[in-house]
């Protein structure tokens, strides 16, 4: 269907919070899919540049590659002239039915209007896995921190066998090979038990080739008062079974972790828009929000809680689905010329039921395994040929991105 916008149509005001993988595959393709309407699409995002958390583990042993990956956000939409797409830096804090509440550096309490909202805030991870840091040079600054802390340590433990501490644990073991690398899983396999056997045998038998150490079925106690930090050096810590550990460099490679507590403000029921235990957003799968007050919102990746795996690939799904969805919903507000959420019940929207549990993990730049969507597992030879791994798919971000290294400023500043 195909709607031509009058001079005097209303204005759609579509709000993405986050620009990340999933809010910018959304903005991306929303831009294309709805340049025949009258649009405007706003990410709010608490970073100054997109961060390309794909490489964040293969900068903290490359200090060449942690600046790559902050990408500008400047050249990101295409035609911004018309209705003014845009991006702007702030924290979201509240939400409210029809606008939202966001901090930034100039005021604590800033408002964006939306007619539709996409909630793409993602989740959180320790260090140096996802990045916290809101500007470009504490994020760099971050990551030289690890560096040279993984440099100076001799003995480095991993807390966690999932997909990060056998990255993790894969560059470090790569790139210094006569350090001693010990990952600590408290499970009998590597991975989840989702995964298939072979996939998790075939990663440890990688980690091995590399002679990291693997101790499975022991969980490494963290005591609350000195948790994990680069900068306390050597220590003992032990397991729940009492084996001790001595390392010089600890990192923690678990607790995926989502806060949506933005969403209290929307509800006096946040239950019904919330999971307690989990802290995600609930939606349909649609991804629209389960309550039925507010079809207008909808939530994407890692802060919903849909039933498929928070990867990258869903994220970046969900976001493409998304965008087809808001188009069908402004076509029909444009054709009827007014906008009545009673009305959006009845449109028939596309659903995600994709829960497929395709995983690659890059084991250093030259090893890694893969498990496909059909259940195929492939080992070193996919990764060498058909995986970006030695560069992590750097420039090809940036070329999604539309971005300029010209006006990347910290790509020229020494490290």
């Amino acid at each position: 269907m195909s709607v031509v916008s009058q001079p005097n149509t209303k204005v759609y005001n579509i709000l993405i919070i986050g620009g990340s993988k999933g809010g910018v595959t959304l903005a991306r393709e929303l831009e294309q899919a709805a340049s025949h309407l009258p649009v405007r699409i706003t990410i709010l995002e608490k970073r100054e540049a997109y961060f390309h958390t794909v490489g964040a583990l293969r900068a903290v042993v490359h200090k060449d590659v942690a600046k790559k990956l902050w990408i500008p956000y400047s050249n990101l939409f295409r035609n911004t002239g018309r209705y003014g797409h845009t991006v702007v830096q702030g924290v979201l804090t509240r939400v409210f039915p029809f606008h939202v509440e966001y901090a930034s550096a100039d005021s604590p309490v800033n408002f964006l209007p939306f007619d539709y909202l996409v909630l793409a805030t993602g989740s959180s991870y320790p260090a140096p896995a996802k990045m916290c840091s809101f500007t470009v040079s504490q994020g760099i600054e971050t990551s030289m921190r690890y560096y040279q802390k993984i440099r100076e340590a001799a003995r480095i433990l991993v807390i966690g066998g999932g997909p990060v501490g056998v990255e993790l644990a894969g560059e470090i073991a790569t790139e210094y090979p006569e350090k001693r690398v010990i990952l600590v899983h408290n499970q009998s396999k590597l991975f989840l038990d989702e995964y298939k056997d072979s996939f998790r045998d075939k990663a440890l038998e990688e980690l091995k080739g590399l002679g990291v150490q693997v101790i499975l079925n022991e969980k490494v106690v963290i005591p609350d008062e000195k948790a994990l930090d680069p900068n306390l050096g050597s220590r003992i810590l032990r397991t729940a079974s009492g084996r001790a550990i001595e390392s010089d460099l600890q990192f923690n490679c678990t607790g995926i972790t989502v806060d949506a507590r933005y969403m209290h403000s929307l509800s006096d029921n946040v239950s019904q828009l919330v999971d307690p235990y989990k802290g995600q957003i609930r939606v349909r799968l649609t991804l629209q929000v389960r309550d039925p007050r507010f079809p207008h919102i909808f939530a994407i990746g890692d802060c919903n809680d849909h039933p498929c795996f928070k990867l990258g690939i869903h994220a970046a799904g969900q976001g493409r689905m998304t965008a087809r969805n808001l188009r069908r919903l402004i076509e029909h507000d444009v054709s009827h010329q007014r906008r009545d959420l009673a009305r959006m019940a009845p449109l028939k929207l596309e659903e995600y039921r994709d829960k497929s549990n395709l995983m690659t993990v890059s084991i250093g730049p030259y090893r890694g395994v893969t498990q496909s969507r059909f259940g195929l597992v492939l080992g070193n030879w996919y990764s060498r040929i058909f995986l970006p791994s030695k560069a992590m798919a750097v420039d090809t971000r940036w070329k999604d991105l539309h971005a300029d290294r010209v006006t990347a400023s910290w790509l020229q500043d020494d490290l």
